[in-house]
């Protein structure tokens, strides 16, 4: 493991607390961190400085998450935003695909079929506080993997990152991550993403694919201003 891998900043974030006077400005930002396991943890969280394109980052990060989305991509596979309303079947086989994931027994809540509401934003929206979700389909136009991010403020954190047992192996996952976190650079100007605790996981895999994308140990105070 890199030395650069192992050293842990203090990072300051700032949340942007009630910079409209739309809700979401208000509410995301306490519902996501005032007092919640990210504002309370003592393990280091997993953070990637972000530049100011989604360009620069695709550049930026490693060769191999690079290399890798765009192998899924010449597969056939694409990126896309989606609206989970419009993708059930899809998201249950998803979801469903192993009863097993990082060593751990997936919650019962995974094998059962949700229902979603829509995940379109109203307008007038502020697209530092929101919540998108993202997805990769295969050449027939099904979802094969997806990510839900919540921008608050400077930062885009994976709420939830899932791809289908049987497509992992050709690279949607990367795909998936690189193209979510260009949109969030391009599209909301976010400066830092997070993807839960650096240590998260069961064995050095999950660690390996996040540093791929810059992320570092990181310990983060929260500015809510």
């Amino acid at each position: 493991m890199s030395a650069v891998a192992e050293r842990i900043e203090t990072l300051s974030i700032r949340l942007e607390q009630g910079d409209t006077p739309l809700l979401s400005c208000r509410e995301i930002p306490e519902s996501e961190y005032r007092g919640t396991f990210y504002a309370t943890t003592t393990h280091p969280l997993s953070v990637a400085l972000l530049p100011a394109t989604g360009r620069d980052y695709e550049f930026g990060c490693s060769r191999v998450a690079r290399q890798n989305a765009r192998a899924a991509e010449r597969r056939g596979y694409e990126y896309l935003r989606i609206d989970r309303a419009e993708w059930e079947d899809d998201l249950h086989d998803i979801r469903s695909s192993a009863p097993e994931r990082q060593g751990r027994a997936m919650p019962d809540a995974y094998m059962e079929r949700q229902l979603y509401g829509s995940d379109a934003w109203p307008e007038p929206h502020c697209k530092r506080h929101l919540i998108t979700v993202h997805g990769v389909t295969d050449t027939h136009g099904r979802l094969v993997a997806y990510a839900q991010i919540v921008q608050c403020g400077e930062v885009a954190r994976f709420n939830t990152i899932l791809g289908h047992w049987d497509r992992l192996k050709d690279q949607v996952v990367w795909l998936l991550v690189l193209e979510a976190l260009k949109w969030h650079i391009d599209e909301c100007g976010a400066a830092f993403a997070l993807y839960y605790t650096h240590d998260s996981g069961h064995g050095p895999g999950l660690r390996y694919f996040k540093e791929r994308f810059g992320f570092r140990p990181a310990h983060v105070r929260w500015e809510f201003a």
